[in-house]
């Protein structure tokens, strides 16, 4: 009695076995946990494994189109935003650019209608005709009316904070440094992308179950459960049920589908991403322009200040009869130097 006793504990081994309805089936009479597999459930599972060992490449394939159909789904709804907001970029920017292309116009003119006014002041200065300082600046001031710019300020405070007071440099090397994709390229981001990242925690899904036999026939059902385990590991349990329990027939229709489903999706993907490498291009090279255009218009806004400083200084030396008349020059003279600089028209070291 005790041998017999003996050598069934040595015969029993143990699998472990991730359940399915059909699997919860076959093992549907009353399992203790001490207690074998009977015969008759022994021979069930292992006809089930060996079918589904021949259905595995099949539903492998099925599992992996689901797989690469949903990962496509999101990068193809996240590529629409990042498009979206390209397009708008786009269309904003075109407006921006014809918009401040017109004031920066304006501007130009205002400046060489000033360089005018100075230079010609300048020659009048230096002739020895001129007989009162005070005239000739009043004459100069009389002439000059600025653009008013406050009324551009609302427009301009918007493109300045749509354009301007953005991380620069880091969007604009992303910007610079995109370009079109190609497939191969597609599918390598498609397939280096994580299970983990994209279905957390539906593990969850899964049950296994230990399943106690005899050696017979564990050397029979072992090599069976390990692809069928394996495959189970990678199936997302979203998918676990279509995977699975999907007859055999019905799941390879349903695999045709999948692969459709799957190439339209990636179709439409690589078009938008083509798209938004085109668009980044193209706005990266606008709105350097863009901010090119603002930085200039502030600046030569600001610049009137300077202007209307310089300008008092004029109307001070003119008046200053202290001085002698060649003195008055000079000092009329350097003022007017100043303010052809600070309108551009010359550069540090000119006279």
């Amino acid at each position: 009695m005790f041998k017999r006793t003996q050598k069934k504990g040595q015969d029993s081994h143990r699998i472990i076995l991730f359940t399915s309805s059909k699997i919860k089936a076959i093992l549907s009479e009353s399992q203790q946990e001490q207690t074998p597999l009977t015969n008759k459930q022994a021979e069930a599972l292992k006809q089930y494994l060996e079918v589904f060992s021949k259905e595995l490449e099949i539903r492998t394939k099925f599992h992996e189109e689901l797989l690469t159909t949903k990962k496509r789904g999101r990068q193809l709804t996240e590529t629409k935003r990042v498009v979206f907001s390209l397009r708008e970029t786009d269309q904003t920017s075109g407006d921006a650019l014809a918009y401040l292309k017109e004031k920066m116009d304006i501007l130009i003119r205002e400046k060489e209608d000033l360089a005018l006014k100075f230079l010609s002041f300048k020659e009048q200065l230096l002739s020895d005709a001129v007989s009162d300082m005070r005239d000739l600046v009043q004459n100069l001031l009389t002439e000059i009316v600025f653009v008013d710019t406050d009324e551009w300020e609302e427009d301009l405070d918007y493109y300045r904070t749509r354009f301007l007071m953005q991380k620069e440099q880091e969007e604009d090397e992303e910007l610079k440094d995109e370009f079109i994709p190609d497939q191969d390229r597609l599918d390598l981001e498609i397939h280096e992308e994580t299970l983990d990242e994209l279905i957390p925690s539906e593990e969850l899904a899964k049950e296994k179950i230990t399943i106690l036999l005899s050696k017979k026939h564990y050397q029979q059902l072992n090599p069976l459960t390990k692809d069928y385990n394996l495959l189970i590991t990678k199936i997302p349990g979203a998918f676990l049920f279509e995977v699975l329990e999907t007859p055999f027939e019905e799941l390879k229709v349903k695999l045709k589908q999948q692969e459709a489903l799957s190439f339209d999706t990636g179709k439409e993907l690589y078009a938008l991403k083509r798209e938004q490498g085109i668009l980044s291009l193209k706005t990266y090279e606008i709105i350097q322009t863009i901010r090119s255009r603002l930085l200039n218009i502030s600046g030569s806004i600001a610049s009137k200040k300077f202007l209307r400083n310089a300008f008092n200084e004029l109307i001070i030396a003119a008046r200053n009869e202290q001085i002698p008349i060649t003195a008055k020059k000079a000092e009329l003279l350097k003022i007017i130097t100043r303010l052809l600089r600070i309108i551009g028209e010359l550069k540090p070291g000119e006279d």
